[in-house]
């Protein structure tokens, strides 16, 4: 597990110094993403979970940015750096 200076963790592979593979990254807040990342990044299939209404965007990431419409009206995400 990584903890970060802002209280946020990483938990999942590394590649050459970057998230790469699945993991699993978890906000201070306790919102979190579990998925695949790509150079310290989301990217590819993976879910994003609101800690205070359990809601979830399942999808496709691409450079932390979720790609699939969704109907509801879902809060943007931050990313990590």
């Amino acid at each position: 597990m990584t903890l970060l200076p802002n209280g946020d963790k990483y938990v999942g592979e590394y590649k050459a110094g970057f998230w790469q593979g699945y993991g699993i990254y978890e906000y201070e807040n306790g919102d979190r993403y579990e998925g695949q990342f790509s150079n310290g990044m989301k990217n590819g299939k993976g879910v994003f979970i609101y800690s205070d209404t359990e809601e979830r965007l399942e999808g496709i990431w691409s450079n932390d940015e979720y790609l699939e419409s969704s109907p509801m009206n879902c809060k943007p995400t931050t990313a990590h750096t």
